[in-house]
């Protein structure tokens, strides 16, 4: 698996969402959230864990700056469980749903990230919670929407989290069978073929890999 692109694919899982507020945010922290994205992507395929570290750093100053920023806690978040940092992936996931508290995908991550550390309890409310968020927005959403597929995976991915597998891969392989766009296809083909230890660690298959990172190009 190539790291580059599952960080990208999370990130484009995780950033959308319905627009929010025009409020500015300050300048400098935007510089330094650019500047930490910047640092990854010209790492290319061969990024280190201290090229995330780095990021991270740039980050946190971004967040001095403008504790009120998303997208420095969005990327942290991120590149901390990269880092496989999940206790403070747990910490800045929370800092960023109180930011943005419908941005169900967090709270699937969140959950995740519990699991890892061998809080079951935790990981499975925040499982049900993101499941119960899905549903909610899938139900009030047109299908043409834009966004819709990209909920649909992720209220997959919570299914087979939750132990409900068939429920899930159902839908990715009907997400499959009505994809036009190849790539896609493949590519919730591809999700649909892993374990659900292989989705909880994003141990996805070189071909799957390479096909994800086309929702983030087309953004």
């Amino acid at each position: 698996m190539k790291r580059i692109s599952v960080l990208l694919f999370a990130i484009c899982c995780l950033s959308c969402k319905p627009p929010h507020s025009k409020r500015k945010f300050n300048p400098e922290a935007l510089k330094l959230n650019d500047q930490a994205q910047t640092l990854l992507l010209n790492s290319g395929r061969t990024e280190s864990d201290q090229v995330l570290k780095n990021a991270i750093i740039l980050l946190n100053k971004a967040i001095q700056i403008d504790s009120n920023y998303p997208a420095s806690y969005l990327n942290k978040f991120v590149f901390q469980n990269e880092l496989k940092q999940y206790g403070n992936a747990i910490f800045t996931g929370k800092q960023l749903m109180k930011l943005r508290p419908t941005n169900v995908n967090i709270k699937l991550m969140v959950g995740e990230d519990y699991e890892k550390i061998g809080d079951t309890i935790s990981s499975v409310k925040y499982y049900k919670d993101a499941l119960a968020g899905y549903n909610k927005i899938l139900d009030t959403m047109s299908v043409s929407n834009k966004t819709y597929s990209s909920f649909l995976s992720s209220k997959a991915f919570t299914l087979i989290m939750l132990h409900q597998q068939s429920q899930g891969y159902a839908i990715l392989n009907e997400m499959a069978a009505k994809e036009t766009d190849p790539n896609l296809k493949q590519m919730y083909l591809g999700f649909a073929e892993e374990s659900r230890n292989d989705i909880l660690y994003w141990k996805i298959t070189e071909t799957t890999n390479v096909t994800s990172e086309d929702p983030v190009k087309k953004k």
